[in-house]
């Protein structure tokens, strides 16, 4: 029997361990903050597994993997066994030296995870403070290699054991963080009593770290406060602020400077925070009249920013008091107080005006939008002043209750009502009509969200009409006459649609009933065709390349509560009569009565 070394056994160790750290890197969380504010989404938690089993082949491969520090500088703890682990793990990459200087594969990615003493006492193995106080005495001594931390605690006796580390009292706290460049707090309880809320939110914030944070790009705070003119609080790439009551919040003159400071910021995500909205102000003004007296803050390179649950006069005075004429991605989940009647209208129609001197959206590629209570007029003025638009992500609620009919609208097709109010079908507007420019003309991806396949009892029923989906897709200009040179179809949908829409699949208006079933599978195949198309783009740029071509990332369409997603294996046997129907190029599928009407339950 040979003995000769396999091939791979005949790579450099140099190539092996860049194997193993590429390997290793394929499942490690790519978030800037690790921690999800105000939403039901896990923490992004990394499991070493792969570099352990890469240390348990062989002696040799053990050997290349003990000796690589960039295998084991992550460092995530949520239960009593990752304790050990985390020992082991430091072992491995610490290195001793007199300088705060450190390569970046001898510097910690840090991630730890508690629980309530009610959680942590029905469970055997999850941290609670005692396990708290044990990870961060392995962690303390090397906080000089610290390169991000993550923290969450949902109890004020865990919050006490960080605030003794990460504070200057205790003596072995964990002193400066010379490399540390991503720092998350995340606190979050449900309080029995009021003397606790009032003990979290009044008792003041220590200094962290000593002050000594010359690095920080990165910074999270959920339902934490800091010292607010801590000097760490610039040169910031990324700031979250959430859950905040307003005592806490920063002043408004220290939220200017923290933000004047950061003039790369990219990010800047508020939840139910911001600058302090009930501070006193000169002269008894309004806050937001006292904000204007200012020149608006400069953010040049912001790129993203997220809005969440900020009251509609807290919302104004913040963006009257900045400028971000180079945003790209905007996030908006603004739900309105139950107690009140205030919407956001007054504010959606101010950011909907293209002044040089406002707060002025007309760069976003990319919106999320959520909820915002507003009126559908207000929606569509906003809509329409967004020309750059690219990505449209929407919840299903706001779809089927207000965009689906604007885009409709934006057709120029007229629903056709019953005299009980019900609408049965359109109609397509007169010859002379003059289309206003499209809403998001530019438009490439629509991902709907969060809808519900099953109703509820007694709730009615919501499905798109199926012509007009279709004509939404393709966005053509307006269909000649029998005498006018015919418009062919375009070679692909202009906007890809992502998520799943209930499609009614219903005969046009007058049809008999011996053409209702030959139309119905019509207008099915049409959908899968549209649906293969979202696929079947080889060589070609589209916006599902960008998505990294999952098949989940396929618009979906519930015909009759059947789903036909599956589109590339179905309803191939009528693939000629719809070829014929509907991309025949002599302009038959353009004519008028084509359009002219179609049933349904309705248009939302």
């Amino acid at each position: 029997m040979s003995s000769s070394p396999s091939g791979i056994s005949k790579l450099p160790t140099e190539i092996l361990d860049y194997i193993f750290i590429h390997a290793s890197n394929i499942d490690r969380p790519t978030e800037t903050f690790l921690l999800k504010s105000g939403t039901d989404a896990s923490p992004s938690f990394y499991d070493p597994g792969t570099q352990v089993n890469l240390s348990h082949v062989c002696r040799t491969w053990r050997k290349i993997a003990l000796a690589s520090p960039a295998l084991w500088n992550t460092i995530h703890v949520r239960s009593r066994s990752h304790i050990d682990r985390a020992r082991q793990f430091c072992s491995r990459v610490v290195q001793r030296t007199d300088t705060n200087e450190y390569p970046l594969s001898r510097q910690f990615d840090i991630l730890i995870l508690t629980v309530n003493q009610h959680e942590y006492r029905n469970s055997q193995t999850l941290l609670w403070k005692g396990e708290l106080d044990e990870v961060f005495a392995i962690l303390a001594p090397y906080t000089k290699q610290w390169r991000a931390f993550h923290l969450e605690v949902r109890d004020g006796e865990c919050k006490a054991i960080a605030r003794k580390y990460i504070g200057n009292s205790y003596e072995k706290h964990c002193g400066a963080a010379p490399n540390l460049t991503t720092w998350q707090l995340y606190h979050f309880e449900d309080f029995q009593e009021p003397r606790d809320l009032h003990e979290a939110t009044h008792r003041p914030p220590v200094i962290c770290f000593m002050d000594d944070i010359p690095k920080l790009r990165h910074l999270s705070l959920i339902g934490v406060n800091l010292p607010w003119q801590s000097p760490y609080l610039q040169n910031l790439y990324s700031l979250e602020l959430s859950l905040h009551r307003d005592n806490v919040r920063p002043p408004f003159k220290t939220w200017r400077d923290m933000l004047e400071k950061s003039p790369n910021l990219e990010r800047l995500f508020l939840h139910y925070s911001g600058p302090r909205f009930g501070e006193p102000t000169p002269n008894g003004v309004s806050t937001i009249d006292h904000w204007k007296m200012f020149e608006p803050i400069e953010l040049p390179r912001l790129k993203h920013l997220m809005l969440t649950d900020i009251e509609p006069d807290h919302l104004e005075a913040i963006t009257v008091s900045i400028r971000v004429p180079n945003v790209k991605k905007l996030d908006l989940d603004l739900n309105r107080d139950e107690d009140t009647s205030e919407t956001y209208d007054d504010w959606v129609r101010s950011v909907s005006e293209p002044r040089s001197d406002a707060f002025h959206l007309q760069s976003l590629t990319s919106l999320v939008l959520t909820s915002l209570p507003c009126s559908d007029s207000s929606l569509k003025r906003f809509l329409s002043s967004l020309v750059e638009l690219k990505e449209l992500e929407i919840q299903y609620c706001l779809w089927h209750t207000s965009v689906w009919k604007i885009l409709v609208d934006d057709l120029k097709l007229q629903e056709v009502t019953q005299d009980d109010g019900s609408t049965t079908g359109v109609r397509a507007p007169s010859a002379n009509d003059t289309s206003p420019p499209l809403i998001l003309p530019k438009l490439e991806i629509l991902k709907v969200d969060r809808i519900r396949l099953q109703e509820q009892e007694n709730e009615e029923k919501r499905y798109c009409n199926v012509k007009l989906l279709l004509r939404l897709r393709e966005r053509e200009a307006k269909r000649p006459h029998r005498d006018c040179t015919p418009i062919p179809t375009p070679d692909r949908a202009s906007f890809a649609i992502v998520g799943t829409l209930p499609v009614k699949v219903m005969p046009v208006l007058d049809l008999t009933s011996d053409d209702i079933s030959s139309e119905r599978n019509r207008q099915t195949n049409v959908l899968r065709r549209l649906a293969r198309a979202d696929h079947q783009s080889p060589g070609l740029s589209s916006p599902l390349t960008e998505l990294g071509g999952d098949r989940n990332t396929n618009w979906k369409v519930i015909v009759d509560v059947e789903d036909i997603s599956d589109a590339e294996g179905a309803g191939d046997e009528d693939d000629d009569e719809d070829s014929e129907d509907y991309e025949d190029e002599d302009g038959e599928d353009y004519e008028d009565d084509d359009y002219d009407g179609e049933g349904g339950d309705d248009d939302n």
